[in-house]
C-alpha cells in the first residue's frame, strides 16, 4: 500500500480563464491605487495597491500588483511596452501571479496585459485588463 501511495502523482488543477479588470488612479510618483474585479476562475473584487517604474527611454513599464480582498492578496508582476502615445498611452504585454495569501496561496498565473494611461487628466488614471490562465497548485 505505501508503495502505492508513492508512485500516485500529485499534479496542480488544470489551467483556467481568469480575468481582471483594474481602475486605479496614481497617487505619487510611482504609486496608484484602485480597484479590481476578477471574473472566471477567480470571481473576487477588492482594491489594488500599484507600485511602477517606466524604464528609461525604451517606453517599458514594469511593475507589481498587489490585489486585496476578503479571500486573501494575490501578487502579480507585470511587464509592459508602451505601443501609442499621449494623450492616452497605450501599453501591451504580459504578466505573472507571483504568491498569494488566504484563498490565493497556492494560485498560480500568468497572462496577457494592456493598460490606458490617461496622462494629460489630473489626477492620472489608469484603466488595463489582464486576461489569462490560472492554475492552483497542491
Amino acid at each position: 500500500v505505501v508503495l502505492l501511495a508513492l508512485t500516485i502523482p500529485v499534479s496542480a488543477s488544470k489551467p483556467e480563464e481568469v480575468v481582471f479588470t483594474f481602475d486605479l488612479v496614481i497617487t505619487g510618483d510611482g504609486v496608484a491605487v484602485g480597484t479590481f474585479d476578477a471574473t472566471g476562475a477567480i470571481e473576487d473584487n477588492g482594491t489594488v495597491d500599484e507600485t511602477f517604474r517606466w524604464t528609461d527611454d525604451d517606453g517599458i513599464l514594469q511593475g507589481i500588483f498587489v490585489l486585496t480582498s476578503d479571500g486573501g492578496t494575490i501578487t502579480m508582476r507585470f511587464h509592459l511596452e508602451t505601443i501609442s502615445g499621449p494623450p492616452v498611452v497605450q501599453t501591451k504585454g504580459q504578466f505573472v501571479i507571483v504568491s498569494g495569501t488566504g484563498a490565493y496561496e497556492n494560485v498560480h498565473g500568468v497572462g496577457k496585459a494592456e493598460s490606458n494611461v490617461y496622462v494629460t487628466e489630473r489626477p492620472i488614471t489608469i484603466d488595463a485588463i489582464f486576461a489569462g490562465k490560472v492554475h492552483v497548485d497542491p
